[in-house]
């Protein structure tokens, strides 16, 4: 069965033709979410005026991995004219443009096609439940004017489909820092205590990174991975891993600084755990070491 959310749509003009301001509408927009299929329907769409904008927000979450662009558009000109969209999305930009297409003359022109340019991770802004992204589109035909000189007005023509589908990754995703959690348990070094941080939606086989700061600069640091928590209480602090894995060393930077990137592994099913914890060599401290805050990151 496919999920149906709804996206709304506010139409408005950003240009002015000749003397006359053009309107400001407000249309109704479905966007029809099938699994991991956004369709934003967006026909038929007039562009009333030479330039302008429509802003869309949604409530749909997660990762863009591909999007498709249709558009007909039905053109009554018979002399020359131009129209170009641009999708604008939070994750990049992607459009096309009638002079690039090499359209002219009155017919029906049709474009569709796949791009890349959009993909990222779109997600609501904080405090919000909603993120936005516009269209915007400029171009029309010129005219002669009254008593001499030439104008350029609205094209004669609109668009029969209009419509932008974006393409999910197989993950069900929601506040990006939802599968990261600290577990405390760190042990304080010679300049502060050490802390761990990660990023990444931890979808299969998505890239992401667990981030140290706060260590003494120029020390070794050694991450600490397991697939249980141990929480052994160790020089004033907790090793929060079961120790199963011992990556190599990592230099911290002058900064005090060091990052540990990953492909998440896509064998991992749901729910799976890793516990990771950082910890430094700092002759200066209590120990001699110091650890970061234990981690853990829970597939989604």
């Amino acid at each position: 069965m496919s999920n149906r959310r709804n996206a709304s749509l506010v139409q408005s003009s950003t240009a002015r033709l000749l003397t006359a301001a053009a309107a400001v509408a407000l249309l109704p927009a479905v966007a029809d979410a099938a699994g991991k299929e956004l369709v934003f329907d967006l026909s038929p769409f007039t562009p009333f005026a030479v330039a302008g904008e429509v802003w869309v927000v949604s409530s749909e979450v997660g990762e863009i991995v591909d999007a498709r662009i249709d558009a007909t558009l039905v053109v009554h000109e018979t002399g020359p004219w131009s129209m170009g969209l641009t999708f604008d999305l939070p994750t990049g930009l992607d459009g096309f443009s009638s002079d690039l297409e090499g359209w002219s003359g009155p017919g029906t022109f049709t474009k569709s096609f796949h791009t890349s340019a959009l993909n990222g991770l779109v997600t609501p802004p904080p405090g919000t439940p909603l993120w936005s992204w516009f269209l915007h589109w400029t171009g029309g035909s010129p005219f002669s004017l009254p008593g001499g000189g030439d104008g350029y007005g609205p094209l004669d023509g609109e668009f029969t489909d209009l419509r932008l589908t974006l393409f999910f990754a197989d993950c069900p995703f929601g506040d990006p820092a939802a599968p990261w959690s600290d577990l405390g348990g760190a042990v304080p070094g010679s300049v502060g205590t050490p802390l761990l941080a990660g990023t990444g939606s931890l979808c299969p086989a998505e890239p992401g990174a667990v981030t140290l700061t706060g260590a003494l600069p120029g020390a070794p640091a050694v991450m600490v991975v397991g697939t249980a928590e141990l929480s052994l209480p160790l020089f004033g602090g907790l090793l929060v891993p079961t120790p199963q894995l011992l990556l190599p060393p990592a230099t911290v930077d002058g900064s005090g600084a060091a990052s540990t990137p990953f492909v998440w592994p896509a064998a991992l099913a749901p729910g799976s755990e890793l516990f990771v914890q950082a910890w430094v060599v700092d002759p200066a401290s209590a120990f001699g070491v110091a650890a970061s805050n234990g981690l853990r990151a829970v597939s989604p």
